[in-house]
């Protein structure tokens, strides 16, 4: 089995509460997370496809000028590894 582990994009989710109105946001967002799981299936994952996908997701966050760290592992190991600078 397969597993992609995806992050929700920095301010999807909000803290959770008591309130009807972040209750809602939440389910929305969980819908939204099963809609992304069902569109982001792979026919394969291995060690190209795992650095294609870790090089994207990089240069995507340095045009954003977000600072992240990125792992892309491949049943246990890691295949694809990189903190940018000013991440902890």
């Amino acid at each position: 089995m397969r597993c992609v582990q995806l992050v929700p994009q920095c301010g999807m989710m909000e803290p959770i509460s008591n309130t009807g109105e972040n209750r809602m946001s939440l389910e929305q967002d969980i819908e939204k997370l099963a809609a992304q799981e069902q569109r982001l299936q792979l026919d394969r994952f291995d060690n190209a496809a795992a650095w294609e996908l870790g090089t994207r997701i990089k240069a995507i966050c340095e045009a954003r000028g977000v600072a992240v760290t990125t792992e892309v592992r491949l049943a246990k190991e890691t295949v694809f590894f990189y903190a940018m600078p000013g991440t902890t």
